[in-house]
């Protein structure tokens, strides 16, 4: 045999020991402990020194627990420091015995409390105080008619870990006005591991907040400050009224929320304000109103989210993202990609419906990204985008770059009525130069008030170009071609419109079959005399044009 299969062999026989004589201690223990009435009274001042406060205990027993030694202690009262009013009942409490920290210190030391059983009351008071099973504490300091019995209990809760199961709370927020709420069966956890402070709390809800709702809460900071310190926060929750959830928790300048939500929720909170927020949830009835910033709703939304404050901006990252509006639903889950900074606003997406993102993200802009959004007035766009990219800079707006697939668009020239929908096609936009190409079927144009109604065509295709440049729009085509039950169209054309001026225009159009009854539709009455329009209502009233051209030239104020 080997030197190490010895020592293999050795540690084996060791760890075989130590539990048979572990087990059979127990169980002797757990066999004298219930008889041991004399010891009760020691384990009650014991306890009373730890917490500063009187205990009574009707019965003892031992057990254990992932072979960890544990007293039981059975019906525990804790009283106040006159022992004339109970402070806490308690169906059991167990008491567990830290291993590692025994063997250091070569005596018996408490690991880890569970209480069992208790009826909790919580009340919240306008001016900064708060009684706990009629314990004050009074801002961040403190008190009980001159005692120090919170102190003592805060003191405790810092140096040992401890569970409260099985327990029923009853909450009462005066502050707020708010009705009393009572969580039965509520169970949690507070641990202390070198520093580090961890909080569960596991809560069936009243009807009217929900169903279910689990917190966990880490800080390395002090746990007396909890609403002071730097946290990580875990949340998860199942049909949750967050309207009414954050009534009750009264969060200060967050937006106006309401829905109902079922997921996680991770997020980190330093010097008092959320810098990561992670959700993986399904949101339905959502709706968002933040002062000054405008309100958006949705019937449901659903995916991860993950948002985040970098070095000079932010980040936000979402996958599978569905949404639901107004009863339409997406056509397919997105994932996208935003980073905002100095230099900009950086984007991808799989998929996109631009007019519900843009209304969402509008909430949360703060003043300076919305001025950026302004600028661009994104407003004037909409549809379903596919294999998005983009690049919004923060000053040099002639520097934006934009490519897309997109599938009935729509959009308005900045500070005109001329718009277009129903566009299906692909995008590329840089240098202040869109070039669109369209294969479009149940197209509308508007022209504003250059026709007398929306030129309708049933298919469009062709390459559309336009520029950009401060105040000056051109719009050009070397070959559109457009159908209708009326008429077949080609085109070539160029619009060109410069601030305080009406638009000048160059078009040459070849056109087929075309339906004299309908010629009145295509007439641009505004820059027609009164005379020219009688004569032709009255000459074309019929017939059909089996070819032709026409050519409009020059500025339109100026026609005929």
């Amino acid at each position: 045999m080997t030197w190490l299969d010895k020592i293999r062999l050795g540690l084996i026989y060791t760890v075989a020991i130590t539990l048979i004589v572990m087990a059979v201690a127990f169980s002797v223990l757990r066999t004298v402990l219930p008889h041991a009435t004399g010891y009760i009274e020691d384990v009650e001042q014991a306890l009373c020194r730890q917490i500063g406060l009187p205990v009574s205990i009707a019965r003892m027993d031992a057990d254990m627990y992932w072979l960890v030694p544990r007293l039981k202690l059975i019906d525990v009262v804790i009283y106040d420091k006159d022992s004339q009013r109970e402070l806490l009942r308690l169906e059991e409490a167990f008491f567990a015995l830290a291993l590692a920290d025994s063997l250091l210190q070569w005596s018996p030391t408490i690991g880890d409390v569970s209480l069992v059983g208790a009826d909790l009351y919580i009340e919240r008071y306008a001016d900064n105080r708060w009684r706990i099973q009629g314990v004050e504490f009074s801002g961040n300091a403190a008190q009980v008619s001159g005692n120090n019995t919170s102190s003592e209990l805060i003191a405790a809760i810092k140096n040992t870990s401890f569970s409260l199961l099985e327990s029923d709370i009853h909450w009462q927020d005066y502050r707020l006005q708010s009705e009393s709420l009572d969580f039965i069966g509520a169970n949690i956890y507070v641990e202390e591991y070198f520093g580090d402070h961890s909080l569960e709390v596991n809560l069936q809800l009243p009807e009217i907040y929900g169903e279910s709702f689990r917190l966990v809460v880490k800080t390395s900071d002090d746990i007396e400050h909890l609403l002071e310190a730097d946290l990580d926060v875990y949340i998860q929750g199942k049909k949750i009224n967050i309207d009414q959830s954050l009534s009750v928790l009264d969060v200060a300048e967050w937006p106006e929320v309401k829905g109902i939500f079922s997921g996680e929720l991770w997020l980190t909170m330093q010097d008092r304000r959320v810098s990561d927020i992670t959700v993986d949830a399904l949101v339905r009835q959502l709706e968002v109103n933040r002062e000054n910033r405008g309100r958006f709703s949705v019937d449901s939304i659903e995916g991860k989210i993950d948002w985040g404050e970098t070095a000079d901006g932010w980040r936000f990252n979402g996958r599978d993202l569905h949404l639901v509006k107004q009863a339409v639903a997406w056509q397919q889950p997105a994932n996208v990609a935003l980073v905002q900074d100095e230099a900009g606003l950086f984007a991808s997406a799989s998929y996109l419906r631009s007019q519900d993102l843009i209304s969402i993200a509008g909430v949360f802009l703060d003043e300076e990204q919305a001025a950026i959004a302004s600028a661009y007035q994104l407003n004037h766009f909409g549809g379903d985008l596919y294999n998005l990219s983009m690049y919004l800079p923060a000053e040099d707006s002639a520097n934006i770059k934009l490519s897309s697939v997109f599938e009935n668009f729509y959009f308005q020239l900045p500070d005109s009525d001329i718009s277009f929908n129903g566009i299906d096609g692909s995008l590329l936009y840089s240098d202040a130069r869109a070039s669109i190409k369209l294969l479009s079927e149940k197209v509308a144009m508007d022209f504003g008030e250059l026709f007398p109604q929306p030129l309708n065509v049933d298919l469009a295709s062709g390459v559309v170009h336009v520029e950009h440049d401060n105040n000056r729009w051109q719009i050009s085509t070397d070959n559109f071609y457009a159908l209708n039950s009326e008429v077949e169209i080609n085109t070539r054309l160029e619009l060109l419109k410069n601030e305080g001026r009406a638009w000048f225009v160059d078009i040459q159009s070849d056109f087929r079959n075309a339906s004299g009854a309908s010629i009145q539709k295509y007439y641009p009455v505004p820059i027609m005399s009164a005379d020219l329009l009688q004569w032709l209502d009255v000459a074309v009233t019929d017939g059909a044009v089996d070819s032709g051209s026409f050519i409009i030239h020059g500025d339109l104020n100026r026609f005929p």
